[in-house]
């Protein structure tokens, strides 16, 4: 397993050179590219095996990830639907339904896309969770994608959800994929959106400026213009609302902004016993986003 490293004399999505430090945030600098837009956290070696261990899928130790992974995921659900009905309506006829989910964890999404009648394959870097998926019956290869030696030109559709904000070389990435990937073949993305409202609004304070789980954080245009370069044409975005467990919601204030209050409130929820209860949310800080390789067919 490589770590992950970039120097900051560039910008990791578009390769521009001038850059601006805005902010420091769990020891990590925040720059962002003037040329593009997309924030970044370079600057450090990252251990993805000790990042992406058991405790970030149970119990967010770290201050990030997950206390329950299969619960707050579970909230997900519909959403997860909702990307494939979208996936689907855009898949040229003639593509088998082969699916690659890169970050596929335990394979939640997968076990959705199977019953949907999808062939599913996942690749997932953390040991634990492609541990878990494939005790589930997937097939999860451990690592990166470049690690994964797919056959050329295999999956008709390869998707990230919530993903690539996680990668540090997002070219080496979409490099592996479109070599994968077959002709009018799809990828699609859904990430944070650097240029959302609520974005702006909060700053630092974004629960999404989150070094070093995510290292590079993109708009709609930057990453259109990034999928360009390795022949993908974007056909379709939106801003899709998610949902999350109460607890999820409270324990992610509590540990982004450390106030009081939301202390209080993931202590209110544990004692309430509703940290299952499920909350829709949209305040459209991230982007979905479907490109097609080469030709576009129908």
């Amino acid at each position: 397993m490589e770590d992950n490293f970039f120097p900051i004399t560039y910008c990791p999505v578009c390769e521009g050179k001038s850059t601006k430090k805005l902010w420091a945030k769990n020891s990590f600098d925040i720059f962002r590219c003037r040329s593009c837009g997309a924030l970044f956290a370079p600057d450090r070696n990252i251990n993805l095996k000790s990042l992406y261990s058991q405790n970030y899928f149970a119990g967010a130790a770290q201050g990030f990830g997950y206390t329950d992974y299969d619960r707050d995921k579970e909230a997900m659900r519909g959403t997860f639907e909702i990307y494939l009905a979208k996936i689907e309506k855009a898949l040229p006829r003639d593509l088998p339904r082969r699916l690659l989910d890169v970050g596929a964890a335990n394979g939640m999404f997968l076990a959705i896309a199977k019953k949907r009648n999808w062939e599913v394959w996942g690749v997932e870097v953390s040991d634990f969770a492609a541990a878990e998926g494939r005790k589930r019956g997937f097939d999860i290869k451990t690592g990166t994608i470049t690690e994964a030696k797919f056959p050329d030109a295999f999956f008709s559709v390869v998707t990230l959800w919530d993903v690539i904000e996680h990668i540090a070389d997002p070219h080496a990435t979409l490099k592996e994929i479109a070599r994968i990937t077959k002709e009018a073949g799809l990828i699609a993305v859904n990430t944070p959106d650097t240029q959302s409202l609520f974005a702006k609004l909060m700053g630092k304070h974004w629960h999404l400026v989150i070094p070093p789980e995510h290292l590079i954080l993109y708009n709609t245009e930057n990453a259109t213009q990034m999928l360009k370069k390795y022949g993908y044409a974007t056909v379709a975005h939106a801003h899709i609302g998610k949902s999350f467990t109460l607890e999820y919601i409270s324990q992610t204030l509590s540990n982004q902004h450390k106030f009081f209050l939301w202390r209080f409130l993931l202590w209110l929820v544990t004692r309430l016993r509703i940290q299952k209860l499920v909350i829709p949310v949209n305040v459209r800080d991230n982007f979905f986003l479907i490109a097609a390789k080469g030709t576009i067919r129908t």
